[in-house]
């Protein structure tokens, strides 16, 4: 069934508006009518729906509140991006399922820049602060989080649960809140190393790449596909387990992610563009709260 957001279904007619022009067909009152619509709806009004004589795709970023500022550990400029009227401890406040972090434990958690009074910007750690209300389970796919040094490998901090962030025991919309931080494989030589450790059980899956890429059959430059593939169903698959106004908050992050998670639904409720000026071209990274917009049959 086609969700119904407003216009989508909407018939032409003959009759003129206000400003004398065809009902329907004018952009003031498309624009006025819009300003009365949730901002979800107007997401997908415009990115989804493509309202016929509207072309109004631009618009929404009227609705956010950005500033610029510098990351003082990297010395990065930070664009930040807030949806307007989002207030993330009003928010939390609502959790009711379970709270996940995909691929963790993160050693130094989840900093976001959200916004303070008077306009200011204060540093936040999601993480911690979600912490305060609910236990937050740690998955991975190994026991504890990989660290690779020396040409040695060994597992930090311990996780709650074993699971692959694609394939989660998580029924759907069992979860409230999701957590994730800069998503990828380990290379095949991180996988001998693990072999190495007679401490850290290694998946079948990763012996079965290991030994892909052994019978050439996998190469290294396979491991930006594979990177993007991860990231790319397990964002849907976070999808999946959210329940209705639902997290995914999203660290380490591509361009390419934010426009998955939007393409299938996520509303960006915060933003953060990170901008490296180490080497010779600046490289981007990005941080991101989405919120699960479920449209109503």
């Amino acid at each position: 069934m086609t969700p119904e957001f407003g216009f989508s279904s909407y018939e032409k007619n003959a009759g003129n508006c206000e400003h004398g022009n065809l009902e329907n067909d004018c952009e003031i009152c498309l624009e006025e009518k819009i300003k009365t619509l949730h901002p979800a709806e107007k997401y997908d009004i415009t990115i989804a729906e493509k309202i016929e004589g509207g072309h109004l795709e631009n618009y929404h970023a009227d609705e956010y509140e950005m500033k610029t500022i510098k990351d003082t550990d990297s010395d990065a400029d930070v664009i930040v991006k807030n949806l307007k009227g989002f207030d993330l401890q009003a928010e939390l406040e609502k959790l009711k399922g379970l709270s996940i972090e995909i691929a963790g434990p993160t050693k130094k958690g989840y900093a976001f820049n959200m916004p303070g009074e008077g306009g200011s910007i204060q540093g936040i750690d999601l993480f911690q602060k979600t912490s305060e209300k609910n236990k937050i389970y740690v998955s991975n796919i190994f026991t504890g989080a990989p660290h690779f040094a020396d040409g040695k490998a060994e597992l930090k901090g311990k996780v709650d649960f074993v699971a692959d962030g694609e394939n989660m025991p998580i029924k759907n919309g069992g979860a409230s809140i999701i957590f994730c931080s800069r998503l990828g494989k380990i290379d095949f030589d991180g996988i001998e190393n693990m072999k190495e450790n007679e401490s850290i059980f290694v998946p079948k899956s990763e012996l079965d790449r290991l030994d892909s890429y052994k019978n050439e059959s996998l190469t290294k430059s396979d491991l930006d596909e594979e990177k993007a593939v991860i990231r790319e169903s397990t964002i849907k698959e976070a999808w999946r387990i959210l329940d209705e106004d639902g997290f995914l908050v999203w660290q380490g992050g591509r361009e390419e992610d934010i426009e998955t998670a939007k393409e299938i639904g996520f509303l960006p409720v915060h933003l953060e563009k990170i901008c490296y000026k180490s080497g010779e071209k600046p490289h981007y990274s990005y941080k991101a709260i989405f919120k699960k917009i479920t449209a109503k049959e």
